[in-house]
C-alpha cells in the first residue's frame, strides 16, 4: 500500500462519505455501488493487494470490491470495477491493471499521477503560492475536485484565476539511455515518473502580468539575489503600465591576500517604470532607477569599493514580435565611486570622472523559441549600444560602449547542444569600474579575475540526459580572447583565455532550471584556476 496521506487529493473526502452512506443504506460491496458485473465467480478467492495508490486509502478500495482479505472475483472484475470507481469519482486519467501470481491477486493503481504541473509564464507570488499549495494534485489528477481547489485559492491568494490544460508529453526521438525512476521511488518523487499528462496553468495575462512578484537571481559576482517586483496597468491610461521592483544580493569572496571566505554586500537595485499605452507596435517608456554595488577586482588589488549610480531614462520600444525588441533610448547618468580599500586595507583615491552624464543609445533583442513551453530553447540574438556624453557635443570626450551576445540551444531528443557567443568594445574615457569582467561573463572561470575593454567569447556546450528534462551531466569548453590592460605603463596587450569542465543540470519543482559547473581556467600566460559557478533561470 503506497496511501500517502490526505494531502494527497482532497477527493478522498467524497469518496470515503460515498463509502460510509453506502454502509449505512446497508451494504458496502460492490453491489451497494452498483459496480458488479455479472458472472460465474470462482469458489477460491484471492488474497488482494494493492500498489501505487496515492490519493485513495487501501480500505476504500477494499469496500468498492466488498472484501476485507480475500477477493471472490475474476481479476478482470476486479480491474473493471476499481477503474470504473475512480473514473465516477473525477479521476478521468486513472488506469488499473491486475496481475496475480499465484493466490494473490495485485492490483496496480495509477490514480492520475501527473509528469508535472507547469505554470506558464511569468512568476508572481499569488502563482507561486499556487503552485506550492497545488503540489500534492500532481499525484492523482482530480478535475473536479482540481476546479473548486482553485476556486478557494484564487479567493486566498487573489490574483486572476488560471484555465487548466491538460496536455499531452511530447516524447522527441532520443537515442541514448534513461534512468528508470521507478525503481527507487524516492528518485521518482525528486524526478518524477515516465507520465503522459502534463497539467498547465494558464492565466490570462501572460504579456504583462500584474501583481508581487518574487525575482531570484545567482550571478559570478552578486551572488544571492532576491527582489520584490509590482506588476500593473492602468495607472494613468487603460492600457498603460508599470513596473516597481527592489532587490538586494549577498555574495560569497576571498580575502586577496588570506584566501579566507567571507559574505560581502554585492548589489541593491530599485526601478520605477512606465509606458504609455501602444500606439500600434510602439511604446515610450520613462523610468527612474537607482544602484549600488559592492566590488573587488583582485586585478586592481582591491579588496573592496561602492559604486552608486542614479539613471533617469526615457525610450521608444517597437515590439516587432512578442518576445523581440528594438529600443532607441536617452537620459542621464549619475555616479559615485567610494570606499576603495586596497588588499593591505589602505584607502584608495576614488578615480576622477564627471558625476554626471548624458547617453543616447540602442537595444536590440530578437528571440525565437523552439519550444512554446520552454523559454531556454530556442535562439536568441542582442545588442546594445549606449554613448555617454560629457556635453550635447557627440564628437566631444565621453565613453562609448557595444556589446553583443548570441546564444542557441538545440536539442537532440531529451540532450542539449548549447552555442553561445558574446563580446563587448569600451572607448573613451572609461572608469576601471565600467570595464568589461572576464570571469563569469566570457569564460566561466579566469585565473585573477580580469577586466578588459575588449573582449570576445565563444562556447559549446552538450548537457546528456538521464532522466528526460529533470536529470542532466554535461561538459562545455570556454574560449575568449581580450585585450589585457597594463595600468602603469597605459598599453594594452592580447590575451587569451579557455575554461573547460563538467556541469550538473537538474529541474527543480517544475519552474527552475539549476546549472551547476566546475570550471578550469586557463590563460595564455600560464595562469590556472579552479571555480565552481551556479545558475538559476526559470524555463516555463
Amino acid at each position: 500500500m503506497q496511501y500517502k496521506g490526505p494531502g494527497g487529493a482532497q477527493a478522498v473526502l467524497t469518496v470515503v462519505l460515498a463509502v460510509a452512506l453506502a454502509a449505512a443504506d446497508g451494504g458496502v460491496g460492490a453491489e451497494a455501488l452498483g459496480l458488479t458485473d455479472a458472472g460465474t465467480l470462482p469458489t477460491d478467492g484471492w488474497r488482494l493487494e494493492l500498489e501505487g495508490n496515492r490519493a485513495v486509502p487501501e480500505e476504500v478500495y477494499r469496500l468498492i470490491l466488498g472484501t476485507d482479505e480475500l477477493f471472490h472475483g475474476s481479476p478482470a472484475q476486479a480491474q473493471q470495477r476499481t477503474e470504473a470507481f475512480l473514473k465516477r469519482a473525477g479521476f478521468e486519467l486513472a488506469t488499473v491493471v491486475a496481475t496475480t501470481e499465484g493466490g494473490t491477486l495485485t492490483l496496480h493503481v495509477d490514480e492520475g499521477r501527473l509528469n508535472k504541473l507547469v505554470v506558464r509564464g511569468p512568476l508572481t507570488l499569488p502563482r507561486l503560492r499556487m503552485r506550492i499549495l497545488l503540489t500534492a494534485d500532481r499525484e492523482a489528477f482530480n478535475r473536479p475536485q482540481l476546479e473548486r481547489r482553485l476556486d478557494q485559492l484564487v479567493e486566498e491568494v487573489g490574483g486572476p484565476r488560471p484555465r487548466l490544460e491538460l496536455v499531452e508529453v511530447s516524447v522527441p526521438h532520443h537515442v541514448g539511455p534513461q534512468l528508470d525512476t521507478s525503481i527507487l521511488p524516492e528518485a521518482e518523487v525528486l524526478l518524477g515518473g515516465r507520465r503522459r499528462y502534463e497539467l498547465h496553468l494558464v492565466f490570462p495575462d501572460d504579456e504583462w502580468p500584474r501583481g508581487l512578484a518574487l525575482d531570484v537571481r545567482v550571478g559570478y559576482y552578486d551572488g544571492l539575489e532576491l527582489g520584490l517586483r509590482q506588476q500593473g496597468q492602468g495607472l494613468l491610461f487603460g492600457q498603460d503600465r508599470w513596473r516597481a521592483q527592489a532587490s538586494v544580493g549577498l555574495g560569497v569572496r576571498r580575502e586577496l591576500v588570506t584566501k579566507a571566505p567571507y559574505f560581502a554586500f554585492s548589489r541593491a537595485f530599485m526601478e520605477a517604470f512606465w509606458a504609455t499605452p501602444p500606439v500600434g507596435p510602439v511604446r515610450v517608456d520613462v523610468s527612474v532607477e537607482g544602484e549600488a554595488l559592492g566590488r573587488q577586482r583582485p586585478d586592481l588589488a582591491l579588496e573592496n569599493y561602492q559604486a552608486f549610480t542614479g539613471v533617469a531614462r526615457m525610450g521608444v520600444t517597437w515590439n516587432f514580435q512578442p518576445t523581440s525588441r528594438l529600443s532607441l533610448v536617452g537620459g542621464a547618468r549619475l555616479r559615485a565611486i567610494r570606499g576603495l580599500v586596497d588588499q593591505a586595507g589602505n584607502e584608495v583615491a576614488a578615480p576622477d570622472q564627471p558625476p554626471l552624464r548624458g547617453f543616447i543609445g540602442g537595444e536590440f533583442l530578437w528571440v525565437v523559441s523552439m519550444d512554446p513551453l520552454r523559454s531556454d530553447r530556442g535562439q536568441e540574438v542582442g545588442a546594445q549600444v549606449r554613448r555617454y556624453l560629457d556635453s550635447f557635443d557627440l564628437r566631444g570626450p565621453g565613453v562609448g560602449e557595444v556589446r553583443a551576445w548570441w546564444r542557441l540551444l538545440i536539442p537532440l531528443g531529451w540532450h542539449d547542444l548549447i552555442f553561445q557567443a558574446r563580446g563587448a568594445w569600451l572607448w573613451g574615457d572609461v572608469v576601471f569600474h565600467d570595464e568589461e569582467p572576464i570571469a563569469g561573463l566570457h569564460l566561466r572561470e579566469a585565473p585573477g579575475a580580469p577586466w578588459s575593454r575588449a573582449a570576445g567569447s565563444g562556447s559549446a556546450e552538450f548537457r546528456f540526459s538521464l532522466v528526460r528534462d529533470f536529470f542532466k551531466v554535461g561538459a562545455f569548453v570556454d574560449m575568449a580572447g581580450y585585450g589585457e590592460i597594463n595600468r602603469e605603463l597605459g598599453t594594452v596587450k592580447p590575451r587569451f583565455g579557455a575554461a573547460v569542465g563538467p556541469g550538473l543540470h537538474v529541474l527543480a519543482a517544475d519552474i527552475f532550471q539549476i546549472d551547476g559547473y566546475v570550471a578550469v581556467g586557463f590563460l595564455s600566460n600560464g595562469q590556472k584556476s579552479v571555480g565552481v559557478q551556479l545558475r538559476l533561470l526559470k524555463v516555463f
